[in-house]
């Protein structure tokens, strides 16, 4: 079939997976194919040159579970476009509608001098409407920016410098965009337009890696009044779609506390662009205890406490590359308090950034952060804070229990929730943990252990391992490790890679080690630095014993691996789960009652769970108990159904308790019961720094929140991925200005906002 272009068709009714469409193209017109909006299976879809059966290109989740493909033409002829239900290619027992358009205009702003003008607000206004990439070309002249895989594909903005000298401008993804990895480049001209000659000021590539791919450049020191010019495009130009992008006053330099940056708490890590270039030491209050504060240049945060009183402070470096960081709390809960040190850290996070995890903290309280480069050191780096809900498999106890073979896909949270290693037990891993995962094997059978860790890539892959711990140990009792690991490597790729031939690192081959086995303590063959070969001694192990492991992506790229075992002389694993925490706690609205569901992967000792309910987030009452399993190694589902809820706000916790009386709370979460019509409900209402928006989805998408102020300005925005139903949401309201607001929501099936006014005390 021939697509009308510029046009859409959709074959009617649909295609069945397992199933392709033969399409017509035409050199150099764009095309979009698509499943987005529809729920009938999961798809994955190939495109195919069909002469020949090449791959142009392939796509999975692009939206939701469904996929999109935007694809310029390189040739006039035919091509394939295959749907697959999940990952089963003959599956046909679904159908699902494609839809297929076609595009021959460039965007407007595809030439640097249609440059779309970007205005610099206070705060992050994204341009309206959504800018896109699609059909974008390749603009000559302007030096290359270096970075972010630019191989043309950009569009052009223009800002005028702000009197401050500072701006920052932020690019996001959008939920249904295929667009998910930009980069972002800055030019200064010499004459202010367009003709002038340019040259580069700074560029980005990703925010976060790998979870936050997109671009934001942080620009210091330039001269108020001139125009700077911004360029955004794709890395390696082949995916396409709509996204978001924003300029805005960098704030003043938070010199002191009383100047602290004030940093919303989020439910995961959304990293934003700081400096401690100009910064002057601070005292009081007195020097951190840790890290080299001599001639330092700090810079302050501040935050509030969420409902858990659990809070991570995640930092990540751009400029700076070495940093410290300390944690405090004030005698009066204001600036010119007391400050009282809680925590510091110098090297936990990524290289020798610092990370902090926190719990206990008094939750609606504000606390302070102080960060500085170490020695005196000054540059740019990223900082988010977060507050985390059960373990990760980055996390010590959240490690996973391995007793066969495996292929990883490593797209770990760096230290997850808590930095597990540091100086005392890292042993050879001298960078810490790099983007690793924790796992835990105990040994059914005696015999020798060894076994091989495959990169998909040319990546660099370390591990330590800690034991042997006393049988039926579990992870809440061994970890962290608290001495060096009995088997380390450190081994960088390119010397891996020399003598060996291969990237593959682990124990007991015995080509390139000797002895292959040898017993659990320490020996010469038993750990190696970055001059290793990747290869070391295995284990001989016996029955009961249990065995912590840590795999250390070092070059971050997140690439998978294999792990795969070499069991001798009779040895044999044992696949029991050891213990983590809760797993998961939710809670979801059903018409008019409330389902409260939480899963657990292990228990020891536990007794029961009473379920608590709060009208206010504030006094909780019990509505309800289940009995716990007692001791178990397998995954348990509990379920409480709320057939009566309060007529409003209802916000739940668990309250878990062991056979001794112990017990722990939970994290809260709000349902809100009575919602019947499209507008939303803000609660409650005045509000603090924390907003609850109710409001339903009429189908699984995306849902755009907006606060504005009295004077029309968008203060804040947020995009979420829901499900379709009755959603409750927060909005942080942290550093707005008392008084009235108000709220829109949009959502992709309905794109008139709907909205509701509150007031902030």
């Amino acid at each position: 079939m021939t697509i009308p272009c510029p046009g859409t068709y959709s074959p009617i009714p649909c295609v069945r997976g397992g199933r392709y469409l033969l399409i017509n193209v035409t050199n150099s017109r764009t095309y979009t194919f698509a499943t987005c909006g529809s729920a009938n299976y999961d798809t994955y879809m190939t495109l195919l040159n069909n002469s020949g059966g090449t791959l142009l290109a392939f796509n999975n989740d692009a939206c939701g579970t469904q996929s999109s493909i935007t694809w310029t033409a390189t040739f006039t002829g035919q091509v394939r476009v295959l749907l697959d239900q999940s990952s089963t290619c003959n599956s046909t027992t679904n159908c699902i509608a494609v839809n297929i358009s076609c595009n021959t205009s460039a965007p407007p702003n595809d030439l640097i001098c249609n440059a779309t003008s970007l205005p610099v607000n206070t705060s992050c206004v994204n341009l309206s409407p959504s800018p896109t990439n699609v059909v974008a070309t390749d603009t000559p002249g302007p030096p290359a920016p270096g970075c972010a895989g630019y191989v043309g594909g950009d569009i052009w903005y223009s800002l005028v410098v702000p009197a401050s000298g500072n701006v920052t401008i932020l690019t996001k993804s959008i939920g249904s965009s295929a667009l998910r990895d930009a980069g972002m480049a800055a030019y200064r001209s010499s004459n202010n337009t367009c003709s002038g000659v340019l040259t580069l000021v700074s560029c980005n590539d990703d925010i976060n890696f790998p979870f936050n791919e997109m671009s934001s450049l942080n620009l210091t020191g330039q001269t108020p009044g001139n125009t700077l010019f911004i360029r955004v495009w794709e890395a390696g130009n082949d995916l396409f779609g709509r996204f978001s992008i924003c300029a805005y006053v960098t704030p003043p330099l938070p010199d002191s506390p009383c100047l602290a940056i004030s940093v919303p708490v989020g439910s995961s890590c959304d990293s934003q662009s700081f400096t401690n270039v100009g910064a002057t030491t601070t005292n009081p209050p007195a020097a951190p205890s840790c890290g080299s504060f001599a001639g330092a240049r700090d810079v302050w945060y501040s935050f509030i406490a969420p409902a858990n009183g659990s809070v991570v402070i995640q930092t990540d470096p751009l400029t700076m590359t070495d940093g410290v960081m300390a944690l405090y709390s004030s005698s009066t809960g204001l600036c010119a308090g007391t400050f009282t040190q809680l925590a510091c850290d110098d090297d936990s996070g990524e290289g020798l950034m610092p990370y902090i995890y926190r719990t206990g903290l008094t939750p609606g309280t504000t606390y302070w952060i102080r960060i500085f480069g170490y020695g005196g050191s000054t540059g740019t780096f990223m900082l988010c804070l977060f507050s985390p809900v059960g373990t990760r498999l980055e996390d010590c106890k959240g490690g996973t229990t391995v007793c066969d073979d495996q292929h990883v896909e490593n797209s770990s949270l760096f230290t997850g929730f808590v930095a597990d290693l540091s100086a005392t037990n890292f042993g050879c891993l001298s960078s810490s943990e790099r983007q690793g995962t924790w796992y835990a094997f105990s040994i059914a059978t005696g015999g020798n252990l060894g076994f091989t860790i495959s990169p998909l890539a040319l990546d660099d892959y370390d591990f330590a391992i800690w034991g042997p711990y006393p049988t039926g140990s579990f992870t809440g009792s061994i970890c962290s490790p608290t001495g060096a690991p009995i088997r380390c490597s450190y081994a960088s790729g390119p010397n891996t890679f020399g003598p060996t031939g291969s990237y593959n690192t682990g124990m007991a081959n015995p080509t390139w080690v000797t002895p292959t086995f040898s017993g659990p303590a320490t020996c010469g063959t038993c750990t190696e630095g970055s001059g290793g070969n990747g290869w070391i001694s295995g284990i001989s192990v016996t029955a009961g014993q249990v065995y912590l492991m840590y795999i250390s992506n070092y070059s971050q790229t997140g690439s998978a691996f294999d792990l795969n075992w070499n069991l001798t002389a009779g040895a044999t694993l044992a696949c029991t789960v050891l213990p983590v925490e809760f797993l998961s706690f939710q809670a979801e609205r059903m018409e008019d009652m409330v389902d409260v569901k939480w899963s657990t992967a292990t228990e020891q000792h536990s007794d029961y769970y009473v379920v608590e309910r709060s009208p206010d987030g504030q006094d909780f009452a019990p509505i309800g108990t289940i009995a716990a399993a007692g001791e178990s190694q397998h995954r348990i589902d509990y379920r409480f159904l709320d057939v009566f809820p309060l007529r409003g706000a209802n916000y739940y916790r668990l309250r878990q308790v062991d056979t001794d009386g112990a017990y722990e709370l939970t994290s809260v979460l709000v349902v809100f019961v009575g919602q019947e019509t499209s507008t939303p409900v803000v609660f409650p209402n005045p509000s603090g720094d924390l907003l609850n928006v109710s409001f339903t989805m009429p189908i699984n998408g995306t849902a755009y929140v907006q606060i504005i102020d009295a004077s029309g300005r968008v203060v804040r925005d947020r995009d979420m991925d829901l499900d379709r139903g009755p959603r409750t949401v927060a909005v942080n309201l942290n550093g707005l200005s008392a008084g009235p607001y108000e709220l829109r929501v949009t959502t992709t099936a309905d794109r008139m906002p709907q909205s509701s006014r509150f007031i902030k005390e």
